[in-house]
Order: structure tokens, then sequence, then C-alpha cells
């Protein structure tokens, strides 16, 4: 009699609701209802079925909560991967969101001025170092090679330099032997250029 009860009320359960995970995953597919997939995205106990519900919400603030605070990595990422650039961006510390994904929302950046203002401010070096090699003003370009604090900014930096007085400075005067390499690699293709 138990089991025929058991057997009854899975007939009526949610697919979404059903004991085995990849029957839950295929049936977040076909979920509308935005309640129900935040409810599975922050509770389901397999992190493939967190992911797939993830994918289908509309709400960024539960997006970030769950890029924030979800035990596996994978939904994380996935989390991460479903919010815009800008709303990883806008928040203090990037919504302490992995660097890797404030990397990628940089990537896509493309406003000089939003670019200087990470390459100088952020507190991560790799989102620094992201920034600073999209900028082309060779202003801003002196300021991160010669007074950025991390090397691989200053090297990123000296790489996109077009002065030659500057680069020969920074060989003579950087602590850090990548930076001057670096310089001496960049003279080297601009006095290229110049001859040819």
């Amino acid at each position: 009699m138990r089991g025929v009860l058991k057997s009854l009320l899975e007939l009526f359960r949610p697919r979404w609701q059903h004991p085995d995970a990849e029957v839950r995953a295929e049936a977040v597919e076909g979920l509308d209802r935005q309640a129900d997939l935040e409810q599975i995205a922050s509770r389901d106990s397999k992190w493939r079925v967190r992911a797939a519900a993830v994918q289908r919400l509309d709400d960024s603030e539960a997006i970030a909560r769950i890029a924030r605070q979800d035990p596996s990595w994978r939904v994380r990422v996935t989390a991460e991967k479903a919010l815009d650039g800008h709303a990883v961006l806008d928040e203090p510390n990037g919504g302490d969101l992995s660097f890797v994904s404030r990397v990628d929302a940089v990537r896509r950046v493309e406003s000089p001025e939003v670019l200087h203002t990470i390459a100088m401010t952020d507190p991560d070096p790799y989102v620094r170092r992201a920034a600073t090699r999209q900028i082309e003003c060779q202003k801003n370009l002196i300021l991160l090679a010669e007074r950025d604090r991390e090397w691989m900014v200053r090297r990123a930096a000296v790489k996109r330099l077009d002065d030659a007085e500057i680069l020969g400075r920074i060989l003579i005067y950087d602590d850090e032997a990548k930076v001057r390499d670096a310089a001496v690699e960049r003279l080297g293709e601009l006095s290229k250029s110049d001859s040819g």
C-alpha cells in the first residue's frame, strides 16, 4: 500500500520536485514562474539543477546573491555569467564576485573613462590589468606604467606605450625585471616600426 501511495504522490508532484536530479534539471527548462525558479536556484541539493534554474532567472538581485553565496563554484560562475557586465562593475568591489567574472566584464567595457577609472582604482590587480590592456590614451598609460603598485599592471601599460623616452626611464628605474623586459621589447617594436 505504501508503494502505491508513493507512486500516486509522484504522479501529482511537479517534475521540478522529482527525486531524480536529471528529471528536475530537465523540468526547470520548461519553468517560467520566477518564484519557483528562485527557490530551485537557491535550495536544490544538486548544483546542476541550481545552475539550470539560475539560467532562467530574471531577477538580477537574486542572481547576484546566488553568485556570492552558492556553495558550488559552478553555480556561482553560472550566476556571474548571467549578470550583465555593468551590474558586476557598478557595485563596490565588483559586488564581491570572482575576479574572473569581473575581468570578463571589464573586457566588455567600451568607455575610455570607465576603463581608466577601473585601471586606477580597482582593488584587484587582475581587473586593473584587464582594463589597462584596453586603454589607448598614452597619458593614462604613462600614469599606470610609472605608478601602479603591481608589476603586472605596469607591464601591461608598458606594452602599449609609444613614448621611447618614458620607456627608457622605466627601463632604468622600475624595480621589476619583467617590467624592464617589457620596456626593452616595446622599444624594439617601436624602432622596427620607425625603420619600416
